[in-house]
């Protein structure tokens, strides 16, 4: 790969993130605001075709556009290994079929509920969700799920459930998914 030419503030928010540095951070060095450091995060992903922070200081790195050698935050190998994600599946309840994907394989199951919004496979397109996740996953086997009507997951039919069911129906959701393989 031919190293992309970069503008020299593009190159600045490369050096903050090589130091490992969070957007907000990184704004405030820089005299930006967060959404436009956000902006620049994104412009470098596809100028050097990776998908997170730590593939962009790599591959920088390995193009020579960072002039000094940077240790990337990883806290030991394990943290540098993609960590399993099951493909998007679906289970059917009440006649309303549930997209649900799990993340990592911990001993520990966490049932992750989004706010009112969520797409469990256009989510992993931005980068801070993913790396939440993958954190997440190192520790337990996180499992999210599109809510009934929202994401991937069936639209409801007729009255909505209210937030009191909805919330007895999460609880009692979780025979829907399989056991991690031992």
């Amino acid at each position: 790969m031919r190293p992309p030419q970069l503008k020299e503030r593009e190159i600045q928010v490369l050096r903050l993130l090589a130091e490992g540095l969070s957007d907000r951070t990184i704004a405030s060095r820089l005299s930006l605001a967060p959404e436009t450091v956000r902006w620049y995060n994104k412009e470098l992903y596809v100028k050097l075709d990776v998908t997170s922070r730590t593939q962009a200081v790599r591959r920088a790195t390995a193009l020579g556009l960072l002039d000094v050698p940077v240790a990337v935050r990883a806290a030991s190998p394990a943290a540098a290994s993609p960590v399993p994600r099951s493909p998007i599946q679906y289970v059917e309840r009440g006649g309303v079929y549930i997209a649900y994907q799990t993340v990592g394989r911990g001993q520990v199951d966490l049932l992750f509920v989004h706010g009112f919004l969520s797409h469990i496979e256009i989510a992993w397109e931005e980068p801070e969700y993913a790396a939440f996740f993958e954190q997440l996953g190192r520790m337990a086997r996180v499992i999210l799920f599109d809510k009934r009507g929202i994401g991937l997951s069936d639209r409801t039919r007729g009255r909505r459930p209210s937030r009191r069911r909805s919330a007895t129906r999460r609880r009692c959701s979780m025979p829907w998914v399989p056991p991690a393989p031992s």
